[in-house]
C-alpha cells in the first residue's frame, strides 16, 4: 500500500493489512493465513453486495447483527454450504479482523460481540484398546492410603474404572480491558465433564471456580 491505512481506505485494502500483521507481528503460519484470508476476503465481498457498493474501513464499524447473521447463514446455504465447526472458525476470523480494525484505526463495532457462532456437536468418542489407552489416561502412580504410600504398586482396571473428561483451555482478557501498549494477559483453567468443548475459540465467557497459583520456574538449574 502506498500509505498507511485510513478509514476511508477500502475494507479490501484493510483485509491485506490484517493478513500482514497477522504473518509479520503474530507469525500465524501459511495455513492459518490463507484460512482467514479466504475469511476475510469472503466476508467483505458478501457485505459489498448486501448493500450494494463498495465499502470503506469507516464504513465496517457500522456493520450490524443482522448483517453478520446473514452472513453465517449464506455459509450454511449454497452449493458447498459450511459446516459448524468450519462456521465457527470463520467467526472467529471475522471478529479478528474488528479487533484489529478496532486497535489499529479505532473503527470499533460492538454488534460482532453479540452474533454467537453456530452449536458445534462433539464428536462421538473413538473407542480404544487397553495398550491405546495407556498413553491417553492419567494412571495412579502412588497410593492414596495415608498408611501406605507406595509408589508404582497400582493397576488400572480399565474395564472396571469409571472415566471423566478433562480439558485445559487458555482464556485471555477482552481486547477493551488491555492498556495501550501491553500484551493481552492469559490464564490456563481446567474444565470438567459436560463443561468440556463447550467454548470456542473467539467466545466470550464468564469463568466461575477455584483459582489456583502454580509456581513456575523459569530456569530449571535455579531455585525460587
Amino acid at each position: 500500500m502506498a500509505g498507511p491505512l485510513t478509514a476511508q481506505a477500502a475494507a479490501v485494502e484493510a483485509v491485506q493489512a490484517w493478513l500482514a500483521h497477522l504473518s509479520q507481528e503474530r507469525r500465524a503460519s501459511p495455513r492459518t493465513l490463507e484460512a482467514y484470508g479466504f475469511a476475510g476476503r469472503r466476508y467483505v465481498a458478501f457485505l459489498e453486495a448486501h448493500r450494494g457498493g463498495a465499502l470503506t474501513v469507516g464504513e465496517m464499524g457500522g456493520i450490524e447483527a443482522a448483517e453478520l447473521r446473514a452472513w453465517l447463514a449464506c455459509l450454511r446455504g449454497g452449493e458447498k454450504p459450511l459446516s459448524p465447526r468450519s462456521m465457527s472458525q470463520a467467526l472467529s476470523a471475522v471478529r479478528g479482523f474488528h479487533r484489529f480494525l478496532d486497535r489499529r484505526l479505532g473503527v470499533a463495532n460492538a454488534a460482532v460481540g453479540l452474533v454467537r457462532g453456530p452449536k458445534v456437536k462433539p464428536g462421538a468418542p473413538r473407542p480404544v484398546t487397553e495398550d491405546q489407552a495407556r498413553g491417553q489416561i492419567a494412571e495412579p502412580q502412588v497410593c492414596t492410603n495415608t498408611t501406605c504410600q507406595a509408589k508404582a504398586a497400582m493397576r488400572l482396571v480399565h474395564n472396571r474404572s469409571i472415566f471423566t473428561d478433562k480439558q485445559i483451555v487458555r482464556i485471555q482478557e477482552a481486547p477493551e480491558h488491555i492498556p495501550e501498549g501491553e500484551t493481552p494477559q492469559t490464564c490456563s483453567m481446567c474444565a470438567w465433564e459436560s463443561l468440556v468443548d463447550t467454548a470456542k475459540p473467539g467466545d466470550r465467557v464468564e469463568v466461575t471456580g477455584v483459582y489456583r497459583a502454580v509456581p513456575l520456574r523459569v530456569n530449571p538449574r535455579q531455585r525460587t
